[in-house]
């Protein structure tokens, strides 16, 4: 079957990702599924026969050349750089370890890949709400981490909008997922919602940045004046 195009999602196994592949797939993309996990990534996947699932450490430069040299004859219309995460405490190695999940992963991979995007295409990095917003309950080196990884996509979009290749950020707010049960946050499905819209939109326009929140009403808040 020929499918429309081609795009990668990294980090695709759990939430935002796993999601995201659905619905890509599920209009006639070919999706290209990246993730440590690959027995999750075929649990999830393997009714798809649009779904490439291909195991993948985000951190491991190695594993990325490898990647992007099995790929190199194939025109990419999207690549989602969705992957992230980090560990706590204060520790040197853990601060490295979400430096280089974060930021310089992505940076790797899309480095590697950049040549073989479509004109006309486009790249994604999921960042979070929380770069903009601290909250003191969060680690401290993911923030920082996620901080860094909203400059890399600033910069990156101001490298390659002039070839033709829109960047956007997508800046989730707090994610309700499998290991994050929350009351008052967005869904996963909500991103991946997002990001399939802004494919859609004419190649002229880039969405430099687009920050999503939850909208909800509460029980007797009331507002005397707006402003």
């Amino acid at each position: 079957m020929n499918y429309n195009k081609t795009i990668i999602v990294t980090g695709a196994s759990r939430g935002i990702g796993k999601e995201t592949v659905k619905k890509f797939a599920e209009n006639n993309f070919e999706v290209i599924a990246i993730s440590r996990d690959i027995d999750l990534l075929i649990k999830n996947f393997n009714n798809y026969n649009n779904v490439i699932n291909y195991q993948l450490d985000i951190t491991n430069y190695e594993q990325i050349e490898k990647f992007a040299k099995e790929i190199e004859n194939k025109k990419i219309f999207a690549l989602i750089n969705n992957a992230g995460g980090g560990k706590g405490g204060s520790e040197p190695q853990n601060w490295n370890y979400s430096y280089e999940l974060n930021v310089l992963g992505p940076m790797h991979l899309t480095n590697k890949l950049i040549n073989q995007i479509d004109k006309n295409g486009i790249v994604f990095t999921v960042t979070s709400l929380i770069a903009y917003d601290y909250e003191e309950h969060v680690e401290s080196s993911y923030v920082v981490a996620k901080s860094a990884e909203v400059m890399f996509s600033k910069i990156l979009n101001k490298k390659l909008r002039y070839l033709g290749i829109r960047c956007c950020e997508i800046v989730p707010g707090s994610v309700r997922s499998d290991t994050q049960p929350k009351d008052s946050a967005l869904n996963s499905e909500d991103v991946a919602e997002c990001i399939y819209w802004i494919t859609n939109l004419k190649r002229h326009i880039n969405i430099d940045s687009i920050k999503m929140s939850v909208c909800e009403e509460r029980n007797n808040f009331l507002i005397k004046n707006i402003f």
